[in-house]
């Protein structure tokens, strides 16, 4: 498989996977994000994003998302054989300090690195 696509198998898409997610699971906090994780049969990871109206407009919401699978495509942690679900802290674009990306990816490895410890 290529490892720069994002196809269909590894995303958590419609409700019920979120809501299975969010009861039950474990969770971890980053400064910018919180992931909901469950351990499943399958091998690979899946992954689902939420951002919501907090966070900002749509156009900050998808550019937070899009960060978010390419941190998923580069890393290591594609065969942990969890779902998690992520979830964008609301005041992600109120802190100006630092680009969104380096957030994220410092976020990102932050907790998937702890996923990966459980």
């Amino acid at each position: 498989m290529n490892s720069e696509i994002f196809p269909k198998e590894v995303r958590l898409l419609n409700k019920a996977d979120f809501t299975f997610l969010k009861s039950g699971s474990t969770s971890n906090k980053a400064k910018w994000l919180m992931a909901y994780s469950k351990k499943t049969t399958n091998k690979q990871t899946r992954i689902g994003i939420s951002a919501s109206k907090k966070v900002g407009n749509a156009v900050k919401r998808n550019k937070v998302k899009r960060c978010l699978r390419e941190a998923f495509r580069k890393s290591e942690f594609k065969d942990l054989g969890k779902d998690v679900l992520l979830v964008v802290h609301p005041q992600f674009f109120k802190d100006n300090s630092v680009s969104p990306m380096v957030k994220i990816e410092d976020s990102f490895n932050g907790i998937f690195k702890a996923i990966a410890a459980k």
